[in-house]
């Protein structure tokens, strides 16, 4: 497994058990080894990541290898199938745990201990050993047996108040924004514990809780509680209203955000026509003469960008200081020519689903790049490898284990 390409990136040297399931563990094991984690991917026998039953499918047939979310999630891992339920499967897994560096797991609270794998049994294997546990409410705590899904993180974490239309019932924006952020936190927590066991060889047990991820985010939550600390205001959501000259417009294919009510003059220079405006520009009261003069301008802006693309306006717009911004649906930030020199987008060979395209790196790094080293693994696909040539079993012990239903 330990190839020069890997070492050559940040994390070349990190060594993780991946004991993960669906989107938000995933996501955090995927992040570690896109960045050159040795990442072992452990999976049930038989039956694998319920990951591999997520839409949607490539030329919509649904099939536990063509899954494209699993495939998104788990590139660069290389995986094995283990029954952690057989006394034979804990005790292998007890080898593996000798190997790494770090455990990442999503199951509920309590499973790792039913199975005999408390952090504190793990650490007498591996002195030192950092352990990632993320589940919905964290491993204590009245609700850390409380099942969960994003729309219920969603809601008790805040943000679904605050979405929405005034005056109707909170909605949930679309997406598992709540489960990849909760990863994206996870691959952070667990980078610090490395970067820590370095120095003192502690090791840590990480508790992740994917609602107070939810609850500690940047979808406006956060401000939004620590405004109702100070001032005891109870947030709801807001008025949907436009306003003159700020608000959303068609353009020719599609939408387009303009944010130009303060920069009138800049807007009617850039569309060469417009009769400039006298007096006051920033506020336009209900009785104003300016009023009717903002109204024309407001008709001549929809003609001028019914006439033009999003990428169009929003060049012309940067050239003028004026502040606009295309509502691009997914082809077009697919097909967005800034993001495809930036190399967002990357090309993966995933086995029989032919080359597919997916968002690729999270950050630039000059010097330890980001790099696709492989697919998605199939369901058992490097067994041979790990157990024969990391575990040092024979071809027949492998026999032997699939028979007793163990791998």
């Amino acid at each position: 497994m330990n190839t020069n390409l890997a070492n050559s990136q940040a994390l070349g040297r990190v060594k993780v058990l991946d004991l993960t399931h669906y989107v938000a563990g995933p996501f955090c094991t995927r992040l570690l080894a896109d960045y050159g984690a040795e990442v072992i991917k452990v999976e049930r026998p038989g039956q694998g990541d319920p990951g591999r039953r997520m839409g949607p499918f490539l030329r919509d047939h649904p099939h536990a290898e063509k899954s494209g979310a699993f495939l998104h999630l788990n590139h660069n891992k290389v995986g094995i199938t283990l029954n952690l339920k057989a006394a034979a499967g804990a005790r292998i897994f007890g080898e593996l745990v000798k190997w790494a560096d770090v455990v990442v797991e999503n199951f509920r609270p309590g499973v790792m201990d039913r199975l005999g794998l408390t952090y504190s049994r793990l650490t007498r294997l591996k002195p030192g050993l950092v352990m990632t546990s993320i589940s919905n409410f964290g491993q204590t705590g009245p609700y850390r047996d409380y099942k969960a899904t994003e729309i219920i993180e969603y809601a008790i974490g805040g943000p679904m108040l605050f979405t929405g239309t005034s005056g109707r019932e909170p909605v949930k924006l679309g997406a598992n924004v709540g489960l990849f952020l909760a990863g994206q936190m996870a691959a952070v927590a667990t980078l610090m514990a490395v970067y820590r066991n370095q120095r003192d060889a502690r090791g840590d047990h990480i508790d992740i809780s994917i609602m107070e991820t939810q609850a500690g985010s940047v979808d406006r939550q956060t401000a939004m509680l620590v405004n109702h600390q100070y001032t005891g205001n109870r947030f709801s959501r807001l008025e949907t209203q436009g306003s003159y000259l700020g608000t959303i417009y068609p353009c020719k294919d599609g939408y387009i955000d303009v944010r130009a009510r303060e920069r009138m003059p800049r807007l009617i220079a850039m569309m060469d026509g417009a009769e400039p405006l006298r007096g006051p520009l920033a506020v336009v009261s209900e009785t104003s003469e300016d009023r009717v003069k903002v109204e024309a301008l407001e008709r001549r802006l929809l003609d001028w960008l019914s006439q033009r693309t999003q990428r169009e306006i929003w060049a012309k717009t940067q050239e003028h200081r004026v502040l606009t911004a295309p509502l691009y649906d997914s082809s077009g930030v697919l097909e967005d020519p800034h993001f495809r020199i930036r190399g967002l987008w990357t090309k993966v060979e995933s086995g029989d689903s032919g080359l597919l395209e997916y968002p690729g790196r999270q950050i630039l790094m000059g010097a330890t790049p980001w790099r696709v080293r492989r697919p998605a693994p199939t369901l058992g696909q490097h067994n041979t490898d790990i157990y024969c040539g990391l575990l040092g079993y024979s071809p027949s012990d492998l026999s032997r284990l699939r028979q007793m239903d163990v791998i």
